[in-house]
């Protein structure tokens, strides 16, 4: 199947109306070029999701930093809850800081760091 904007859209509202996490998510922006990331206000960071005519869908930081291509519906979808979760949880430190269980998470580039921290350590170069 080819991937469509519609197509796109009517499978997030399957996947968000069956979930607690997500009923209240919407799936990112989406377009037929990058340079439509560009025009919309907003954070630069959010995801904003291109649909070519051959049903490629690439997600993309800004007009510049695509972040992943494929024809595959459910990793596009996987994509965009990751986005939509990572927004909430964001939501929720902001809300309530210093609260609850969220107040230990830590933007996606700290754990990454950190990985590769204990991966020399690992290694004994660390």
């Amino acid at each position: 199947m080819r991937i469509t904007e519609h197509a796109l859209k009517r499978a997030w509202h399957g996947i968000a109306v069956g979930s607690d996490l997500l009923d209240d998510a919407t799936l990112p922006p989406t377009g037929t070029s990058p340079e439509q990331c560009a025009e919309r206000a907003g954070d630069a960071d959010a995801l904003f999701l291109v649909v070519d005519q051959d049903g490629t869908v690439r997600g993309h930081h800004g007009p510049y930093r695509e972040v992943f291509a494929t024809q595959d519906l459910d990793q596009v979808l996987y994509f965009a809850a990751e986005e939509a979760v990572r927004r909430l949880a964001e939501h929720i430190v902001a809300h309530t800081p210093g609260r609850g269980p969220v107040a230990n998470l830590v933007p996606r580039r700290d754990i990454q760091e950190g990985t590769v921290r204990a991966a020399q350590w690992a290694r004994g170069s660390g």
